[in-house]
Formats: structure tokens, C-alpha cells, sequence
């Protein structure tokens, strides 16, 4: 009979001893908080947003996006939808972002353990691993032996849910098969005369990311200003690529599109200067604060009118308008951010099993491998079809050799 350790009580732990949990196999899940799910509670503001219809592959990123693509086949994440409806939890769809229909992630964090109670695995709290020894047949831990051995310990991001990146260390070795690990899914930090004018702003914007001067990336959404720089979904799903280019040193930049209402903002302003002056014209679809920083970076007075600008200064506008550089300083650290870029490489990995290609019993799930989604239910889609892999690959490894 197999004896497999799963060290970490989160989403993909938890998935892994639900599939495994069978007569035929002896599960115990090891957990260092005092109780499982913890960063579950807080995932999606509280509301839980555990999956989406729009599961095209760019919303997965790793280093090594061909071995990903290998893992991530169109059909697998209905699994991990499939695994969740299983569960009992009614999917509230909205936009294609499912939710409980509940609206509250504590319906999602119930059905787990709900289901997990009635298997017959020993769950263990406020337990962390000691010392690990590889032996011949599998590995000793604690003074207490194991065939397999589930690394689902998470990543650095959230501390304060107990995930502390401590599994990139329990066994010498992983440091070896390590891609550096970094931010991502946070704010971006960049310091103007601005910063204090904008605070609390929100805006309906593209922000495109720029990397030594090309366009890297680029998001449509609502951009939240803060003090320190720039929030919001549409940032954070640049933040990943931007956290690795500056550890990489290179120059980053966003650029602001205040328009992404219109491709031809020339027309628009041009409709209205008969009508309105320029600052009331930018009432239409700007904040007072947005306003301001743009007139007086476009050198404009608030009595100007738009057939009043030469043509120099109706680019410069258009440009403020269409293109607005800010230099990108920094991003939110570990706890500000809500997963991690690299870990385990997908090179170090059976693909089709997500177990270590060196030592064939040793499985990783989740987070600690290097790979990341898009904020909108991939993440978490990504914890359960792991979990689901790895499960099934131990299952199918007991019975041929039972």
C-alpha cells in the first residue's frame, strides 16, 4: 500500500488528498497553520472567483510557456471546473468570471473540507516538516516513512496566510531546479508630482507596458491611483512582466490611454469645440484631479479653447490624452502580491505528472511551481488541475503496482 505524505493545506493539497483518498492508499496532508483553506477565505476579495470561460492559454504564464502549453490542453481545466461542481458549489457566472452563487468564498472553503472529512485522510495542523531523507523505496520524514511525497507548500505571496516559501527548501536539491522567484498579480510603484493629486482616482484606461522602449504587453480595464503608483486588475496582470524585467534592469515604463472609448480622439475633441472649452470637454470622461495633470502637462489654461491650440500643442494634448508615460519604479513586494512568478521549473518536471524527473515519487502541485495566471479565477483553476494530475498520477502508479 502507498504511503504519501501532501505537505500544504491549500487549494491544490487539499484537491490532491480528496482525489487520492482510497482504500488502496494511506494519505496524510501536513499543514503549518492552525486550520486548512486559509488563503481560500480571502481569495476574490472574499468572494471567491474560482474559475473562467475565457480560458484562452495567454492567461498562463511560465518560463517555459512550451512545456505549460503541453500541461495546459484545451480540455483540462474543464476538469478542474467539473472537480468544483462535483463539490455541490453552484456556479454565479459574471462575464464569464464564476463565482459561488453564494458570492462568498466560504462556501467554496466549506464544500472542500465538507468533502475531505468524509475520506480518510489524517490531517495534520500546526505541522511542519522537521527533517526529510531520501531512501531507496520513497522517504523518511519525521522518523516516519512515505512512498510519495506531495510538495503543495505555495509560494511566498500572502505571508500572512502562513505562506512563507518554505518548501523551496525542505530537500537540498530544489534550489537546483529553481527559476527566481518574484512578485506578481501587485501594484506598480512610480513616484510623479502627481502621486498626491491622484490618490483615490479611478479610471477607465488602457495601460500599455513598456520594456527598454517596446511594447511588451497591454490591458483594458479600471486603473485605481494611489500614492504610491498604479493598482488595479489592468495593472496587475502587467505587474509580473514588469517585477522581471526590473530585476532584469531594464527600463520600464507604462503608458496611459485615457480614451479607450474612441480610436480617433482628434474627431471626438474636434465634435465638441464648438460647444465646450477644453477642460470642459475632458469633464465628459476624466476626474477633476486626471484633468488637471493633463492641461498642465499640455501647457493648457483652463479658458482654452480647442480652436484656439496651435497644432503643436493639440498633439501634445492628444498625446497626454492617448499615450501618458510614467516611469515604473518598483512593485508591491511578497505581501502585497497575490501569487508568485518562478519556482520548481517545468524543465525539472514530468509534464504529464508534475513529478520530479530525478526522483519520480517527489510531486508538485500549485504554486511552488513556476507557473502564474491572470487575476480572474486562473489561479486557483490552475491549484485544482495540479492537484487533480498529481492525484491521479499516484492513484494510477498504486494500482499497477498493487
Amino acid at each position: 500500500m502507498k504511503n504519501v505524505l501532501i505537505i500544504g493545506g491549500g487549494v491544490s493539497g487539499v484537491t490532491t488528498a480528496i482525489v487520492l483518498a482510497s482504500e488502496k492508499v494511506k494519505v496524510t496532508l501536513m499543514e503549518g497553520n492552525d486550520k486548512l483553506l486559509k488563503k481560500l477565505l480571502i481569495t476574490g476579495n472574499g468572494r471567491c472567483n474560482f474559475y473562467n470561460e475565457d480560458q484562452s492559454f495567454k492567461h498562463y504564464h511560465s518560463t517555459h510557456q512550451e512545456l505549460l502549453q503541453q500541461f495546459l490542453t484545451e480540455e483540462n481545466p474543464l476538469h478542474a471546473l467539473n472537480f468544483i461542481e462535483n463539490l455541490g458549489i453552484v456556479p454565479l457566472v459574471k462575464n464569464g468570471y464564476y463565482y459561488p452563487f453564494t458570492n462568498k468564498a466560504s462556501t467554496v472553503y466549506e464544500a472542500f473540507l465538507e468533502r475531505l472529512s468524509k475520506t480518510n485522510v489524517k490531517v495534520l495542523l500546526n505541522h511542519k516538516v522537521k527533517n526529510i531523507e531520501i531512501k531507496e523505496n520513497g522517504f523518511l520524514i519525521d522518523n516516519e516513512f512515505y512512498t510519495d511525497v506531495v510538495l503543495a507548500t505555495g509560494s511566498k505571496a500572502y505571508p500572512l496566510t502562513g505562506s512563507d516559501g518554505s518548501g523551496y527548501s525542505l530537500l537540498p536539491f530544489l534550489k537546483d531546479m529553481m527559476i527566481p522567484v518574484l512578485p506578481a498579480l501587485t501594484y506598480l510603484e512610480c513616484q510623479t508630482s502627481y502621486n498626491k493629486l491622484w490618490k483615490g482616482i479611478r479610471a477607465q484606461v488602457t495601460v500599455k507596458l513598456y520594456i527598454d522602449n517596446e511594447m511588451a504587453k497591454k490591458e483594458t480595464g479600471e486603473l485605481q491611483f494611489t500614492e504610491k503608483g498604479l493598482s488595479g486588475i489592468c495593472v496587475f496582470n502587467l505587474s509580473g512582466s514588469a517585477a522581471l524585467a526590473i530585476s532584469q534592469n531594464k527600463n520600464v515604463q507604462v503608458h496611459l490611454d485615457f480614451t479607450p472609448f474612441t480610436d480617433d480622439i482628434l474627431s471626438f475633441l474636434q465634435k465638441w469645440s464648438e460647444e465646450k472649452n477644453i477642460k470642459e470637454t475632458l469633464e465628459g470622461f476624466l476626474q477633476d484631479s486626471l484633468i488637471k495633470m493633463i492641461m498642465k502637462q499640455s501647457k493648457i489654461k483652463e479658458e482654452d479653447n480647442f480652436n484656439d491650440l496651435s497644432p503643436e500643442r493639440i498633439n501634445k494634448l492628444i498625446f497626454n490624452l492617448t499615450d501618458y508615460p510614467l516611469s515604473i519604479t518598483g512593485t508591491g513586494g511578497f505581501d502585497k502580491a497575490q501569487v508568485c512568478q518562478g519556482g520548481i521549473s517545468l524543465k525539472s518536471v514530468n509534464i504529464k505528472k508534475l513529478c520530479s524527473l530525478d526522483y519520480p515519487h517527489l510531486y508538485f502541485t500549485g504554486e511552488i511551481l513556476d507557473v502564474f495566471g491572470d487575476c480572474g479565477g486562473y489561479n486557483l483553476t490552475f491549484a485544482i488541475l495540479s492537484g487533480l494530475v498529481v492525484g491521479r498520477s499516484i492513484q494510477n502508479d498504486s494500482s499497477k503496482t498493487s
